[in-house]
């Protein structure tokens, strides 16, 4: 149980979750890990993928999805590149130094920070792909009003 005003924070504690590679891309690993202050709204997810480059050497790339940062530059549902987990300089292995990482913020069409999250779910796993997933699981009910909410504001219907 989580402890009210305590935040969940994998990325400090060095936490990963290994997600299954969406079907047709089975050559990459998608790595997560998250920081949650439940209390304030503040929600920040980071996922890699990881593959093997051409010389058959350990190669990653990734994005960070946040919510809003309060007033300034990023207060809105977002997403950029990553070229690590942590700011501390260790980088996903072989992700170009040139990669931006400040700019641009792409808008995210989520409204809360599980609709940000299932956001990333989905576009690993697509819409269906995740409610088959989800068949019959009574967490997948939990969920679905802010997956057809997320559905409705990509223009899905």
């Amino acid at each position: 149980m989580v402890k009210s005003g305590r935040p969940v924070d994998l990325l400090s504690a060095g936490g990963f979750l290994f997600l299954r590679p969406p079907a047709q891309e089975g050559a990459l690993l998608p790595v997560l890990s998250f920081m949650s202050a439940f209390n304030t709204g503040e929600f920040r997810i980071r996922i890699a993928f990881f593959t093997f480059d051409e010389e058959e050497e350990p190669a990653a790339t990734g994005f960070r999805f946040e919510s809003p940062e309060g007033e300034g530059e990023h207060n809105y549902y977002h997403m950029q590149c990553i070229r690590g987990f942590t700011k501390d300089g260790k980088f996903l292995p072989r992700a170009p130094s040139w990669l931006p990482i400040s700019c641009p913020a792409f808008v995210i069409c989520a409204k809360t920070p599980i609709a940000l999250f299932l956001g990333v779910l989905v576009g690993l796993y697509g819409f269906h792909g995740l409610e088959q997933q989800w068949k019959g699981q009574s967490f997948g009910r939990t969920l679905q009003r802010d997956l057809t909410e997320l559905k409705s504001n990509s223009g899905l219907r």
